[in-house]
């Protein structure tokens, strides 16, 4: 989603020590990857914590809360 790549791309930079990937669900084996963890809107953030996912935010979810979401659950790091 344009909207809201602006502030993953800022959080991307600010956040060094935490690792930020964007797969596009449509090219090579990103229909794949999406399909392994339930991708079913786009965007969908899902967070990792020791190879273990540890939250999901959809579209819908981001949308209302925008950065607080993402600044919130990266914040600690």
């Amino acid at each position: 989603c344009k909207m809201i790549e602006p502030s993953f791309e800022d959080l991307a930079h600010q956040k060094k020590q935490v690792t930020f990937a964007k797969i596009d669900l449509s090219v090579g084996m990103g229909g794949q990857v999406g399909g392994l963890y339930g991708v079913r809107v786009t965007p969908t953030f899902i967070f990792f914590l020791d190879g273990k996912k540890v939250g999901v935010y959809s579209a819908v979810r981001i949308a209302r809360r925008a950065d607080g979401t993402l600044g919130g659950r990266v914040q600690g790091c």
